[in-house]
């Protein structure tokens, strides 16, 4: 079986036979085209539906736990199968896939045994042992900056705390509707983040935009295109807020003093930013990636980081998300502690409190609360 009858399967491949197998939950009250379907995502047993799938092009991406994007079913088939202790490569995922009838059994696939490897397999398996796999895409730079027309006085930015001096750190802000006979696009109407990378040309560091990413502010808006939306992106691949750490002196100060803290969103690096703790960075979700250890390791190489806190988010992902990131980020050598939830801190009067159940992630806490816990040293 070579890419080409892999790519067969992939295409032949049905979407509703899988999330009959598995046992996923289709969302059916949530709007969706002909040619789309939205399910709960299993990799974060989350609550409402997030994973989008893409019938047309039998790819999808589940924004919950970041996996996907121009990802295809055979990916899913191969994730959720490791998820649930059954690690197979892609060839003995096609086969599985086939005898289980989510795809035909076409002459390119006939008579392969996953088990009957040809030396063209061995070799490539010996090297897969000794180099570990890495993404090869990059995102490209573009030109479109939004940060002219985005406007930092909104009564949503201004209900968080977001003050205009963090908008203008961040290139954050309310992307407002075009005016009649213009083409709109799904950003306007959306609070919407830049997001940045660096270009390393010698000893020069030089932020490129990579993207931007906008927050629905109404239930049409989530609808229709998503709670965030944004122009494509590999968001696996970097980590936000990355420019920042490496081009702002106070920054990096406070990187070489309380290490690095990082955070799930966008709003949480805001929320912290606003109470003056600029180490901080973003995976733009709950899961880490090789990727994104990649990019730490690059920002360690120019900056000498004592520690990371995880401060990712209360819930069930957050916590998953937060587990597996201490043992990676451990694993590659860096110092990691995480942030306790559930801790109780002493207050005046002796008496001891905890966190409330209602602030559910660091975009919850007011500025106060913020500069709190780095006076207490525990961020």
């Amino acid at each position: 079986m070579n890419r080409e009858q892999l790519k067969g399967i992939w295409q032949t491949a049905d979407w509703k036979k899988v999330i009959d197998i598995f046992g996923l939950e289709i969302d059916k009250d949530r709007h969706s085209k002909h040619n789309e379907i939205w399910i709960k995502s299993p990799f974060t047993n989350e609550k409402k539906a997030s994973l989008h799938i893409n019938l047309t092009h039998n790819i999808f991406k589940d924004f919950s736990s970041g996996k996907g994007s121009q990802a295809g079913i055979l990916n899913f088939c191969q994730d959720l199968l490791a998820l649930r202790g059954k690690k197979m490569n892609c060839y003995e995922v096609a086969q599985w896939m086939i005898n289980k009838g989510i795809c035909g059994n076409t002459h390119d696939s006939k008579g392969y045994n996953p088990k009957i490897k040809n030396k063209w397999h061995k070799i490539r398996d010996e090297k897969e042992k000794k180099v570990p796999i890495r993404n090869p895409e990059q995102n490209k730079p573009i030109h479109t900056d939004l940060r002219p027309w985005l406007e930092h006085n909104h009564p949503e930015l201004k209900s968080r705390g977001i003050t205009s001096a963090t908008c203008k750190y961040l290139g954050c802000g309310f992307l407002p509707q075009r005016k009649n006979g213009t083409k709109h696009s799904p950003l306007n109407g959306r609070l919407v983040f830049q997001i940045r990378g660096i270009k390393e040309d010698g000893r020069t560091l030089t932020p490129v935009i990579l993207s931007h990413t906008g927050r629905a502010l109404s239930l049409d808006q989530e609808t229709r295109y998503g709670k965030y939306w944004g122009f494509p992106f590999h968001k696996g691949l970097e980590i936000y807020n990355q420019d920042n750490l490496l081009l702002d002196p106070k920054a990096k100060r406070q990187i070489e003093h309380y290490g690095l803290v990082l955070v799930e969103g966008f709003f949480d690096v805001a929320a912290l930013i606003n109470a003056g703790c600029l180490n901080v960075c973003a995976l733009m979700g709950a899961h880490i990636t090789e990727s994104q250890i990649g990019r730490l390791k690059f920002i360690h190489s120019h900056i000498k980081i004592p520690k990371i806190t995880l401060f990712l988010d209360r819930d069930r992902a957050g916590v998953i998300g937060t587990e597996k990131a201490f043992f990676m980020l451990k694993d590659n050598g860096f110092f990691v502690k995480t942030f306790d939830w559930n801790q109780s801190f002493t207050c005046k009067g002796n008496y001891l409190v905890k966190i409330p159940q209602k602030i559910k992630d660091p975009a919850d806490m007011s500025a106060e609360q913020v500069k709190w816990l780095r006076e207490m040293n525990i961020i």
